[in-house]
């Protein structure tokens, strides 16, 4: 009787439903009279109906302690232990309510067969022989049993259920522990080489990062995958991964433009042709603005000068500087005694010119007057032009070798300077 006056106690209070709408209310007023009406007529079937109508409607400790009471009334105390186990795990502080609770649960629990359900990760909802008779609860938890074999089920979003078979008996108390495996989906990336990929969930949390190809394998949820790679803009995408299920996804990040440079060149004769990586690129004095970073060979021409070619590494935001000194095309220079020697063979010759022409005037002299002394001095100039011949020709011969031998190219190749920096 004094468990009655409890329950019905409790029953007719209605304060949990304040809070709640006017029309979900005026439901819960209705389940509540029904839910008395019923258990002081003693049908307690029709009264726990009305009883877990009022407590979908409006949750409340005193609906569980309620139900508790009517499977206790209905010879079930397998559900009413459990019931009165989730009452006593609520925030509800009536001290006669939960001193009475408790004092069922340990008078109960002797003539039950307790099991003892915990899951890694805990949370998992626990059903006993099929979905059917409704949710035990969440792990971990402590359910009563009728002796005999069972089924347990442990299911938990996003991951594996497991079922665990055990065989309960009366007065003892079963361990049933279950690891339910995370579900995973796969994302397959493909985009440019190397790129690094960060997969964050809705709060953030990193789940996978890697680089480009790879296969990632998270939990299932809606993710933000972002893709940096040197050469790309910033790729970002939003992806759902689903259970058990691969997606393939190809990252297209747009190429970011190149990194370029400036490079000002200036040569030793203005109006030198100036090109670049063979092209033509103006005249120098000349600035070469967004030049792509990297190291380009540089080229400068003008006619009657030597050409320059150099390389020259452009650098982002560091201006470079190209100074250039075309020289004259080479010159070939000689001994000076290859010009003297050549000079005493022509002075040579010409002596022997003038002393051959002597003599033959004095070789007719003699033929006319036959005069022994014209015929000497004809003589001595003959002997004379012979001597001046031979050297001549000595001459010449050392001349020629000395021209050859002693001939020296004179070559000073044009010259560039680089600097970097700017310039006022």
């Amino acid at each position: 009787m004094t468990a009655i006056l409890i329950a019905l106690s409790l029953a007719s209070s209605l304060g949990w439903t304040s809070s709640v709408r006017a029309d979900v209310a005026a439901e819960a007023r209705f389940h509540d009279a029904a839910a008395r009406a019923h258990y002081r007529a003693r049908r307690f079937e029709s009264a726990l109906r009305s009883f877990f109508a009022l407590h979908r409607l409006a949750p409340h400790p005193a609906a569980l302690f309620n139900i508790a009471l009517c499977f206790e009334r209905l010879e079930q105390p397998d559900q009413a232990f459990l019931f009165y186990v989730r009452y006593l795990e609520s925030e509800d502080d009536d001290p006669s309510r939960r001193d009475f609770a408790e004092r069922a649960r340990r008078r109960i629990e002797p003539g039950l067969a307790l099991a003892e359900v915990r899951s890694d990760p805990p949370g998992a909802e626990i059903f006993v022989d099929g979905r059917e008779r409704g949710s035990f609860g969440t792990t971990p938890r402590l359910i009563a049993l009728s002796a005999g074999e069972h089924r347990i089920e442990l299911h938990l979003p996003h991951h594996e259920p497991r079922t665990v078979d055990i065989s309960a008996r009366t007065g003892e108390r079963s361990i049933v522990e279950a690891a339910l495996p995370r579900l995973l989906g796969e994302l397959l990336l493909d985009g440019p080489n190397g790129a690094l990929v960060e997969a964050r969930d809705s709060a953030g949390a990193l789940a996978y990062s890697g680089t480009l190809p790879c296969t990632a394998r998270i939990p299932p949820g809606d993710y933000t995958l972002t893709v940096e790679a040197s050469g790309y803009e910033r790729w970002q995408s939003l992806v759902r991964v689903v259970p058990l299920e691969a997606a393939e996804i190809l990252v297209a990040p747009a190429r970011l433009p190149p990194p370029t440079g400036e490079l000002t060149v200036t040569a030793s004769s203005a109006g030198a042709v100036v090109e670049v990586d063979g092209e033509g690129a103006g005249f120098a004095p000349v600035v070469l603005a967004d030049l792509p970073v990297g190291a380009h060979t540089i080229r400068l021409t003008h006619p009657g000068l030597r050409p320059y070619e150099g390389e020259v590494e452009i650098v982002a935001d560091d201006p470079a500087w190209l100074t250039v000194t075309l020289e004259s095309p080479p010159r070939i220079e000689r001994s000076a005694a290859t010009w003297v020697i050549g000079g005493i063979g022509v002075g040579s010759m010409a002596g022997g010119a003038v002393t051959g022409t002597l003599a033959l005037r004095a070789s007719r002299r003699w033929n006319e007057a036959a005069d022994p002394s014209v015929r000497r001095t004809g003589r001595g100039l003959a002997l004379a032009t012979d001597g001046l011949m031979i050297a001549a020709l000595v001459a010449f011969s050392v001349a020629t070798i000395l021209y050859f031998v002693t001939a020296k190219e004179e070559r000073r190749a044009s010259r560039g300077t680089v600097s970097r920096g700017s310039r006022q």
